[in-house]
């Protein structure tokens, strides 16, 4: 087919013109298509730099203001430990910010350094976990309502519904494995709006790059517009194809939906029973409290060694009397206790001694 064609060349043409601009540095130089490049003096110059998991620390926290302008007020202070931010929505009020961090004495030369992780969640769909083959080898990644969020394989951290669990990310969408190199083809093009925030903190004192910056736009225009001409003809026979089995799809993918549905809880509670496995022993704690009718837990977050425990219940106090009364166990509560109606929502710190991810909780 003619527009085919048009359009295989269009991207063989797009591609050809972003490869030059960017590279990949994890343990080692690479290009746009993970081909390694030797060291940076052989590379050259290149203005775009996607950096590895292993060069960079990553952290969200949340803001409780509705206002932008109050947000980026109170940013000041923590942005002045990180290198990059992204500010997000959040459903539930307020907004999230994701920070980043490199180890800059590693960094090769450029202008822009852009995180892998937040390069590849904005190729996700909304709530979709990823598992990647990086040159350092497996991470997974999130995208949590817009928020890019990450994890390096561990041996604690051993797969993609592990991640999932730990981020707070209870039922996602879809679990799937990428091409490293697609992603950051794909990414790329979608980050460009967000340049601006990883610039190098050299360029962040000059004039605007729009001698760097101009010619990656040009190019995701002509990217957009050569996709934006395919996806036409294609939605157009899908759309005829749709329309005629209707019927027959919708109860296909309503008993497909009711499947993983049943499927996720099954999985949910076999990873709460795993009490055995050091990197579930969380479960094992709050096991009593499920049983508990009056308690309810909202969201699990693993973050630096701790984990954020957000719930309600009757009282909110009988909830960290149990936990503070674990062997080994450190707990407080890191946010005000507030009052809903007939119960009580809380936010709980909880950290562990060494030992008791080996022992687990009797």
């Amino acid at each position: 087919m003619s527009s085919s064609r048009l359009l295989e060349k269009l991207t063989h043409l797009v591609n050809g013109a972003i490869s030059p601009l960017i590279g990949y540095f994890s343990t080692r130089v690479h290009s746009a298509d993970l081909i390694p490049l030797g060291s940076t003096k052989k590379v050259g110059k290149r203005p775009v730099w996607v950096i590895g998991r292993k060069h960079y620390r990553e952290w969200v926290k949340h803001y409780p203001m509705n206002e932008k302008k109050l947000v980026k007020k109170a940013l000041k202070l923590d942005a002045s430990e990180s290198h990059a931010h992204i500010l997000v929505k959040s459903d539930t009020g307020g907004y999230d910010v994701v920070f980043w961090r490199f180890d800059t004495s590693k960094l090769p030369s450029g202008s822009v350094f852009i995180p892998e992780s937040y390069l590849i969640g904005k190729s996700l769909k909304k709530n979709e976990v990823a598992t990647i083959i990086t040159p350092d080898g497996r991470l997974f990644v999130a995208n949590q309502q817009g928020l890019s969020r990450s994890a390096k394989e561990t041996q604690l951290m051993t797969s993609a519904e592990q991640f999932a669990v730990s981020i707070g990310l209870s039922e996602p969408k879809s679990q799937r494995q990428y091409e490293l190199a697609t992603l950051i083809e794909e990414g790329f093009l979608r980050v460009i709006p967000n340049a601006g925030s990883f610039l190098s903190q050299q360029q962040r004192t000059l004039p605007p790059l729009w001698r760097v910056a101009l010619p990656a736009i040009i190019v995701a225009l002509l990217y957009l517009a050569g996709s934006s001409a395919y996806l036409s003809i294609k939605l157009n026979s899908v759309q005829e194809s749709y329309e005629s089995r209707q019927d027959e799809l919708t109860a296909a993918l309503e008993k497909q939906d009711r499947v993983r549905q049943l499927e996720r809880s099954l999985q949910t509670y076999q990873e709460i029973d795993q009490t055995t496995a050091s990197s579930f022993y969380i479960w094992s704690l709050l096991k009593p409290l499920f049983e508990q009718k009056d308690v309810s837990f909202r969201r699990i977050t693993y973050i630096d060694g701790s984990f954020e425990i957000f719930g309600s219940a009757e009282r909110a106090t009988d909830v960290l009397r149990t936990l503070s009364q674990l062997d080994g166990v450190t707990a407080s509560f890191n946010r005000p206790v507030s009052k809903r109606r007939a119960e009580e929502i809380f936010s709980i710190e909880l950290s562990y001694s060494p030992q008791l991810s080996g022992g687990g909780n009797d």
